[in-house]
């Protein structure tokens, strides 16, 4: 700021007691600020589309990039560029990025718990085995009852 700062707020990693020896705060003026912001619209990102287990967008990018969502990093995401699944990363030390090419896209994220599907599968077997137990129960009560 131009008029100086008096005092600054720091917000650590983690709660706990933090010792400084040495400690100052650096400005440094960006005269061409304005250039800067304009060669980084080049990229554009539109149509964002937030579902339940989904994120859909368009990229327009001028040269590849490493583009990171800030969405935290899950092992059940998965990343479709143009229909053909790619790999994310993690990124930034929690988020998730894939490397995208320079052009056009249709991206989309999708979330799917493998954890679900498992227990989908467990209930079913469950339920089909409760049946089971239940129809072989009455079978044995009325051979009983003709006996």
């Amino acid at each position: 700021r131009e008029e100086g700062v008096k005092r600054i707020r720091l917000y650590l990693p983690t709660v706990g007691e933090y010792t400084f020896d040495d400690m100052r705060v650096e400005f440094k003026k960006v005269d061409n600020l304005e250039n800067l912001i304009s060669e980084r619209k080049v990229d554009e990102i539109s149509n964002v589309s937030i579902g339940t287990n989904t994120v859909t967008l368009e990229a327009s990018l001028a040269q590849d990039k490493f583009m990171v969502f800030s969405i935290p990093y899950s092992q059940g995401w998965k990343a479709f560029i143009d229909g053909s699944e790619t790999p994310l990363v993690v990124a930034n030390g929690q988020y998730m990025g894939a490397d995208i090419t320079a052009g056009d896209h249709q991206i989309e994220l999708v979330y799917r718990n493998n954890n679900l599907e498992i227990g989908r599968i467990i209930s079913f077997i469950g339920i089909v085995m409760f049946i089971g137990s239940v129809l072989g129960y009455n079978q044995i009560i009325k051979r009983k009852r003709e006996i």
